[in-house]
């Protein structure tokens, strides 16, 4: 049940950090794409994205250092909008909010339980 998953969960934020980092950038592909849809169009930043992703897994090439080099993306994305699409703490968006969400409603039925 959720009750056992939550009451089990040990979240180690270096952990998931350093397992974030291993991907060398790919992790931001979905952010990467929404900053070139609108200059680019969704499905041709989803093709280029693709493209970039693939030869990032094949040649062993950070993803970052691939997009930095694309002419497409540097043509569209400044210096810094590009850095701000691979900087990791953003790709988390509103999932703090989310999970403090659930934590306290599980609480919350956890504290209005008979005992």
């Amino acid at each position: 049940t959720l009750r056992r998953v939550l009451d089990g969960l040990i979240v180690k934020p270096d952990n998931m950090l350093r397992n974030l980092e291993r991907q060398q950038g790919l992790s931001c592909s979905e952010a990467l794409l929404m900053s070139l849809a609108d200059p680019i169009g969704r499905d041709t930043a989803h093709a280029l994205i693709t493209k970039l992703s693939r030869e990032a897994l094949a040649t062993g090439v950070a993803f970052s250092e691939i997009v930095a080099a694309d002419p497409v993306v540097t043509k569209h994305l400044s210096g810094e909008e590009l850095a701000r699409a691979l900087e990791l703490p953003s790709q988390v968006g509103l999932a703090g909010m989310f999970v403090d969400r659930v934590v306290a409603r599980h609480r919350g039925a956890e504290a209005s339980e008979p005992r």
